[in-house]
């Protein structure tokens, strides 16, 4: 529709609106609380309350309509009332309502009519007989919608669907496309075809620069390849792909590789030619040749309850392009490889198979894999051992330790590999390089220092709380140390063992409680009040490391009220705690699942020289040896093994 005037502001004044009101309807659906109207031209809702002032000007200015009452090219439209015509507007809420005979009586305007030449104007009449909610996906807030074709998100507020239904005519041409051929489903066949055929086009402009920038692309890079092959006194050829296609390179000699920018070149020692462009480039994995391997892949293999061998096991045949091959060094022995030594099982984690075990690795990298650019080989680096799938609601969010997928990829927990063998791959971006001021024999202990420092990130110590470590272990100590790391000027240590007592208290305990066995008199309730009096207030913050019932509920007595308590060692599936207790004091109870992005917090602390893991390391075993480490750590407390903390298992290789 060709304009008389261009409407601007200016023109408001003095104009008198109230002329053009009749026939606004014509162009807007109001929506059932009648305080909102949306335009039939871009599905846009306005405010419409009093003398719809908006909606005239949205009219003149948006859509630039100088005459709002359209006579020539909506006759039969302007032949209804202006209440007729709201009526009308609404008969897709009222359908159900209307008779056979009265719908029958209401004016069908064929596609062709819909679609004039200016489409500046479409008015929806009549009922839209597609089921809509096959081509859209609301939000939750029930503001806005999707469409699964084109993506747009269009505004819709409450049931009403006009803008929907002007969406499919205008821009997906669907008005005659019979509701039978569709189901209910949102995922239907018929959709997804729908999907496929109405992907846009891209402009012919942007289709001839794109092939130009490829066409300089290719003459900059034979131009690159023809000064090497100067060098060389070698001819270089460049032959497109659809030639190439029809040639078959069948000599014996022939390398392939691939570049960043997704082109295959090949090489006969004559001929360079590039056989493909490939946007979607992918390389595959890397094949290991059995001349890196210099030693036998030595290994501890879990075969059931008690039942740990030293043996053989088949060394890595492949690298993926995300992927690093490393060289054990160092691998701490923990309380859950006791358990699972003892019992084959820990928490949910079942023995289904022999596997190797260990999860506090550190390695030497051997090998890179293609994709990867922040290490090289020869780096020193320590090992996060659980692997998320990064791409669930859990790894999106940020909280890839609660991937379920890294359960079954956890190397070292049944069925998953540990770092208890001499060579094996895993992924580089959870592979942390160690500064040189940290020892390989450290960068076994990074991996216990990481999960007492998600701890204590998820209690949220703050500098000046009062903190309870339950449990005196390398973990128990660690998590002293990271609690004084964090700003807490009190903390204080219990157990069972004197011995253990005496280190943390050498490595900073403000105070140390010894648990007397012996004493069965005494109850949780009493042990805790001794905590209290020797700490001189309740502690504001506990770290609970043993995962036993009897010290679980001491801590819940002994912490302050609306206090918090983190769980860090794990114990029983059920354990008898006081929960009406906790409830009553509004005490926070904390899960901690290994780690979250805090091997990098815990590099730094060691290197800063904040923490010291040093002492914690007591034994050294080569790998020839590992027998005799787990017999040592599982064997009955007695003078002789009082002083044993930190167990490492060492390859001790030449590098």
């Amino acid at each position: 529709m060709k304009m008389t005037k261009i409407w601007r502001k200016s023109d408001v004044i003095n104009y008198n609106f109230k002329d053009d009101l009749p026939y606004i309807w014509n162009y807007f659906y109001e929506n059932d609380d009648k305080k909102w109207a949306t335009c039939k031209i871009c599905s846009q809702t306005l405010r419409s309350v009093g003398l719809k002032k908006s909606l005239v000007f949205h009219i003149k200015f948006n859509h630039q309509i100088h005459d709002l009452s359209a006579q020539q090219k909506f006759q039969s439209v302007m032949e209804q009332s202006p209440n007729e015509r709201k009526s009308s507007s609404n008969i897709n809420n009222n359908n159900n309502n209307l008779t056979k005979q009265q719908q029958q009586q209401t004016p069908k305007r064929t596609h062709r009519q819909m679609l004039i030449d200016d489409e500046t104007y479409h008015p929806v009449t009549e009922t839209f007989n597609q089921p809509v909610w096959n081509y859209f996906l609301r939000s939750s807030d029930r503001m806005s919608s999707k469409c699964k074709i084109c993506n747009c998100m269009i505004r819709t507020i409450g049931d009403n669907t006009r803008g929907l239904q002007l969406h499919l005519i205008h821009k997906h041409k669907m008005m005659d496309i019979p509701a039978t051929t569709y189901s209910s489903s949102g995922n239907s066949d018929c959709v997804k075809k729908r999907t496929r055929s109405s992907t846009r086009k891209k402009p012919q402009q942007q289709q001839q620069n794109e092939q130009n920038e490829l066409n300089r692309f290719l003459e900059d890079f034979s131009k690159t390849l023809g000064e090497q092959q100067q060098q060389t006194n070698s001819e270089t050829k460049i032959i497109p792909p659809q030639q190439q296609q029809q040639q078959q390179i069948q000599e014996s000699n022939v390398s392939t590789m691939i570049i960043p920018n997704s082109i295959t070149i090949v090489n006969n020692n004559d001929h360079l030619w590039i056989t493909s462009i490939d946007n979607s480039y992918k390389m595959d994995p890397i094949p290991l040749s059995m001349d890196l391997f210099r030693k036998e892949n030595l290994a501890i293999v879990l075969y059931g309850q008690n039942d740990l061998r030293l043996e053989q096991w088949p060394l890595p045949d492949k690298l993926g392009n995300d992927e690093v091959l490393l060289r054990s060094h160092s691998t701490g022995i923990c309380g859950t490889d006791l358990h699972l030594w003892r019992h084959a099982q820990v928490a949910d984690f079942r023995l289904q198979r022999p596997f190797c075990l260990g999860h506090e690795p550190s390695a030497v990298v051997m090998k890179c894999g293609n994709n990867v650019h922040h290490l090289k080989p020869g780096d020193r680096v320590a090992v996060e051992p659980a692997i998320p799938c990064l791409k669930c609601d859990r790894c999106r969010s940020g909280r890839y330790n609660l991937c379920p997928i890294s359960n079954l990829q956890s190397h070292g927990l049944p069925n998953s590999d540990g770092s208890l063998r001499r060579y094996y791959t895993h992924r580089a971006d959870f592979c942390f390089k160690l500064p040189d001021s940290i020892s390989l024999e450290e960068g076994a202990l990074i991996e216990a220092l990481a999960v007492v420092i998600h701890a204590c990130r998820r209690v949220k110590i703050q500098p000046g709380d009062s903190v309870l470590v339950c449990g005196a272990g390398p973990v128990g100590v660690m998590a002293m140390l990271a609690a004084k790391a964090f700003g807490s000027n009190r903390v204080c240590v219990t157990d069972i063992k004197q011995s253990r007592l005496n280190l943390a208290q050498k490595m900073g305990a403000d105070h140390c409680y010894w648990i007397d066995l012996s004493q069965k008199e005494l109850s949780s309730v009493d042990r805790a009040q001794h905590i209290v009096q020797m700490m001189g207030r309740s502690p504001d913050i506990t770290l609970e490391c043993t995962g036993v019932g009897s010290s679980q509920s001491m801590a819940i007595h002994a912490t302050k009220h609306g206090g918090r308590i983190a769980i860090v060692g794990l114990g029983q599936p059920s354990n008898g705690i006081p929960l009406s207790t906790m409830t009553m004091k509004e005490i926070d109870l904390i899960g901690v699942c290994r780690i979250k992005d805090d091997y990098p917090l815990a590099i730094e602390l060691i290197e800063s020289g904040k923490i010291n893991v040093k002492p914690l390391i007591t034994q050294c075993f080569p790998i020839e040896q590992a027998l005799d480490a787990f017999n040592l750590l599982g064997a009955p407390s007695d003078d002789e093994h009082q002083n044993v903390v930190k167990v490492l298992i060492q390859y001790n290789d030449d590098d």
